[in-house]
């Protein structure tokens, strides 16, 4: 398996509101008002044919149009999304995630009329309890930030280095940090970590196959991709698998 945590292509950097003309920015309509959209992730409806799942939302609006489109949204209307103010319209919904799986997202702006909220699921916590989660790192690795080859490495890295905080927290498979790079190039591979068509941010929804991963460690294990930690004074805290013992050699 290919250990690389960066794409072979050269993907052009992601739109984003402080690159983007601020009078050009993505719009989303619903419950009978307007907001600007700082940030969005979504795919497509399996079940409904021309709509897309909506994962996140970032707006910035009256506190009237952002409690309005929330409420429209989490009771299950559709939304109108544009990628830009004037460009066309996409109908969205929230992906299915119950009513309890939306935290309320609504923040006033200190000194302004305007609230922002930032509509997420409870899924991109990281003590979340379900083994599916949406990734959204901190730092896009493709974003403008990202046009220098060494941020875009730092980016892949803390990628990599979130995604197993959150795998290594919902699954019992053992797992070390020294595996990072190989976990998600492995999720990457087996369809387990997609990336969401988005804007302003990256966003993955991950659905680790438990089983899968289980077994694919054991064979990385044996076939020596994936290095088991020697227990000693210079690895104190260091977590070895406890299904595969360390040998130590006679003195």
């Amino acid at each position: 398996m290919d250990t690389t945590s960066q794409p072979a292509d050269a993907a052009p950097c992601r739109r984003c509101a402080a690159t983007d003309d601020a009078a050009d920015l993505p719009r989303i309509q619903a419950g009978g008002f307007g907001a600007t959209v700082e940030a969005y992730a979504l795919d497509e409806d399996p079940g409904v044919r021309g709509q897309a799942r909506l994962w996140l939302v970032s707006l910035l609006a009256s506190r009237q149009a952002v409690e309005a489109i929330w409420a429209a949204l989490i009771t299950g209307k559709t939304a109108l999304l544009s990628a830009r103010a004037l460009g066309p319209a996409r109908p969205c919904a929230l992906a299915p995630e119950g009513p309890r799986g939306w935290p309320s997202p609504i923040v006033k702006l200190r000194e302004s009329t305007l609230a922002h909220g930032l509509i997420h699921p409870r899924s991109a916590h990281y003590a979340h309890e379900r083994a599916d989660f949406l990734l959204v790192p901190r730092l896009d690795p493709r974003g403008a930030e990202a046009a220098d080859p060494l941020v875009a490495a730092q980016a892949w890295a803390a990628l990599t280095a979130q995604h197993f905080r959150f795998l290594n927290w919902r699954v019992d498979t053992p797992l070390h940090p020294a595996w990072a790079t190989w976990l998600w190039t492995r999720a990457v591979d087996r369809g387990e970590a997609v990336e969401l068509d988005s804007y302003g941010l990256a966003a993955y929804r991950c659905m680790p196959n438990v089983a899968a991963l289980t077994a694919d460690v054991q064979v990385g294990i044996r076939a020596g991709e994936l290095p088991v930690p020697l227990v000693g004074a210079d690895n104190v805290g260091m977590v070895v698998p406890r299904e595969y013992p360390i040998r130590r050699d006679a003195a």
